[in-house]
């Protein structure tokens, strides 16, 4: 069964959702309700919801209601991204998130996801050339890391609509979860060609306060629902992952100029930058990550009494640990340790991040910021942590008795990394001079 916090990752890429959608439902305190703080799936298309919406949208009148058929473009809006958390439930309605209005639907028309497979089963059978019942229970196979079946319930539900951009998004994704990359790319070009370029237009709606005689109007401005920026997000990954930066770019660029509120955006654009050795441009992608989208709870998730999981931070820390690692590299080695210290506060175990911090400490060129004891101490519980099986954590030990003149252990551990053979592979080089320096008696620098 997948992870709340891979669950939460898919979902943010496949729906164009913030970071912090990683933030969510851990554990639910004890006032909670049965559905409290669990995902839920849209059972079917054509539900018409109620949406109480927020002071910040009507200040006058924020009790009133409002009611939507699914053929109104705010409907879409509202329920297009058919997965959601529960925050809230009463009176037989649940309150929905993410949804940028205060979102409640009867509870009878979503599906937990615990349930949805067999639930979409029993939908197949009754309507078994319905499309979005294999996409939904595709849906609920995908969240569950369950990749052969998510694959083919969505292969059967692209038969019967060919046209559908969200299917073949999500299929597109799955393929991305399998390596399958040079499908993934076929497969979110034809959702990025079917796609509805996103609009933003004037809507009049219809407010009804119950407490009023006659209802009241008021305009806002809305933006149509588009898997355009998801799909070029995954199109753009799956270059990523090929090795095909620049191309990346390309798409991660066009993502940015589509939803430039969007963090996840920048923050692989910043992967693509940081791998080209662009080591500016990285950086100031990575700030914008953590400007946009700083991971702070919602309030809502707060009120629903959701505590903040260990592993929510686990992907927020990385991007700290990103951020630390190009300003390494630009030498700006006061923000680097920060970051990095910021990255090990928000995940204790962040093995990266320690690891980083004791190879800084250990090898720095500016010695206002090298600390031999520091650098063993974090190093020995680094290569604890992974069980004294992981080679790069060996190889930051080795440097680390190196600077406290340890050469004997420096040797010892330096030689034990080698035995792995990828790490031979890729800095048996570099590794085979450090041999050399410690043998000579001398530390290791970086240059």
């Amino acid at each position: 069964m997948a992870t709340t916090i891979m669950i939460a990752v898919r979902l943010a890429r496949l729906f164009a959702l913030p970071l912090s959608l990683l933030a969510v439902v851990s554990s639910i305190g004890p006032e909670s309700r049965p559905w409290q703080g669990k995902l839920v799936i849209l059972k079917a298309p054509g539900i018409t919801p109620q949406h109480k919406l927020d002071q910040d949208i009507v200040e006058k009148n924020p009790a009133s209601w409002l009611e939507l058929d699914d053929t109104d473009p705010m409907y879409r809006e509202r329920l297009g991204h058919v997965a959601y958390w529960v925050i809230d439930e009463r009176d037989g309605k649940i309150r929905l998130w993410p949804s940028d209005t205060e979102l409640w639907v009867p509870r009878s028309e979503m599906v937990l996801l615990e349930d949805a497979v067999s639930f979409f089963t029993e939908q197949i059978r009754d309507h078994p050339n319905g499309a979005w019942c294999y996409y939904r229970r595709g849906l609920a196979h995908w969240l569950n890391e369950e990749w052969k079946q998510a694959l083919e319930d969505l292969n059967e539900a692209i038969e019967r609509d060919p046209d559908d951009a969200a299917t073949i998004a999500t299929r597109g994704h799955v393929r991305l979860e399998q390596e399958a990359y040079d499908q993934a790319i076929a497969d979110f070009d034809e959702a990025i060609r079917l796609a509805p370029i996103p609009v933003v237009t004037d809507k009049t709606l219809i407010l009804f306060d119950w407490g009023m005689a006659r209802p009241e109007s008021v305009k806002i401005r809305i933006e149509s629902v588009s898997y355009l920026a998801p799909a070029l997000l995954g199109r753009g990954y799956a270059r990523f992952m090929k090795g095909e930066h620049q191309r990346a770019i390309q798409d991660f660029d066009e993502v940015i100029r589509l939803k430039p509120a969007w963090a996840e955006g920048y923050l692989e654009r910043g992967w693509a930058w940081h791998a080209l050795k662009e080591y500016d441009k990285a950086r100031s992608d990575y700030d914008n990550v953590l400007l946009l989208d700083p991971d702070l709870l919602y309030p809502d998730l707060v009120s629903a009494n959701v505590s903040l999981p260990l592993t929510h931070n686990s992907r927020s820390s990385n991007v700290h640990l990103n951020r630390g690692c190009v300003e390494a590299k630009l030498h700006d080695f006061s923000s680097a340790l920060c970051d990095y210290d910021e990255a090990i506060r928000m995940d204790p175990r962040c093995v990266p991040a320690i690891n980083e911090k004791a190879w800084l400490l250990a090898t720095c060129r500016d010695d206002r910021f090298r600390n031999g004891p520091e650098a063993v101490k974090l190093a020995t519980q680094v290569c604890e942590l992974t069980d004294w099986k992981d080679a790069g954590c060996l190889g930051t030990l080795a440097a680390a008795y190196a600077r406290i003149w340890d050469f004997e252990l420096a040797l010892k551990w330096q030689r034990a990394a080698l035995e792995d053979e990828q790490y031979a592979k890729w800095e048996g080089a570099n590794a085979r001079n450090r041999i050399a320096l410690y043998e000579a008696g001398d530390e290791y620098t970086e240059p």
